[in-house]
């Protein structure tokens, strides 16, 4: 019952943003040096016998915060082998390996893009996966590395499809703040994907964030954090990369 008033209070706000958005005039939008807001809400569920899920939802503006260009959402169900593992190599509980899960997802998400006549409309794609998240810990610093691949389907016609994967290291720093227990992280993520000939190859974006951790209540926390994202785009034939300035907002429920 809990969850569902949750979803309630994320989706209404979701849907109405994107039906006032969605008739802004589109300018510069994600070209070099455009600058954005992305809006991330994630729900973890533990379940009984080791199974976690993860749900995420996600908006992007950008056109210098004014256009609102894509949203998802995103969902992971993994299961959690830390204890057979420890068990496989011997680990004690203070070593420095904490946790491991893997298990499939589903994501949908849709963009605003250009079509070949200048026109912006909108582009829908599936994507089946699987994940894999490594949770390591050292006096007091954690890293924990994601690992993701996925069937980029789109249901758009005229647009190929492509498997890509990408892997994200983040990093907590072991100090925390006031009540809050503010505490800073940075994280890197970058995407390669399969080569085609009409595309830019097999590295085709990094994202690097730097920002924030807050704990509100016992089972709510937050994050401040501004992002660079790098991406290639073809150019008279050329690649080229193209660099966004993004801040960042995460809302978390563990429950």
């Amino acid at each position: 019952m809990a969850c569902c008033k949750v979803l309630k209070y994320l989706v209404i706000p979701f849907i109405f943003l994107t039906l006032s958005l969605n008739a802004i005039n589109v300018g510069e939008l994600n070209q070099n040096n455009d600058h954005g807001f992305w809006f991330e809400e994630n729900i973890h569920k533990d379940f009984k016998n080791n199974w976690l899920y993860y749900l995420h939802f996600e908006e992007r503006w950008g056109n210098d915060y004014k256009t609102l260009w894509y949203f998802e959402h995103w969902s992971i169900l993994h299961y959690d082998l830390s204890s057979q593992i420890r068990k496989i190599f011997c680990l004690k509980p203070d070593s420095i390996f904490k946790s491991f899960s893997i298990g499939p997802g589903f994501a949908q998400g849709w963009t605003l893009n250009k079509n070949t006549k200048g026109v912006f409309h909108w582009s829908e794609a599936n994507r089946p996966e699987i994940a894999a998240f490594v949770t390591l810990q050292w006096n007091g610093w954690q890293l924990q590395e994601r690992i993701v691949a996925e069937y980029w389907r789109y249901i758009t016609k005229h647009y190929h499809s492509f498997v890509y994967s990408r892997l994200r290291t983040w990093v907590n720093s072991p100090w925390k703040f006031t009540c809050f227990k503010i505490n800073p992280f940075f994280a890197n993520e970058f995407f390669l994907r399969e080569k085609k000939s009409n595309q830019t190859g097999v590295f085709y974006e990094n994202r690097f964030r730097i920002g924030v951790n807050a704990e509100f209540f016992e089972h709510f926390t937050g994050s401040l954090w501004w992002k660079l994202r790098s991406f290639k785009q073809i150019q008279n034939d050329k690649q080229v990369w193209f660099n966004n300035y993004i801040l960042g907002l995460t809302l978390n429920l563990n429950f």
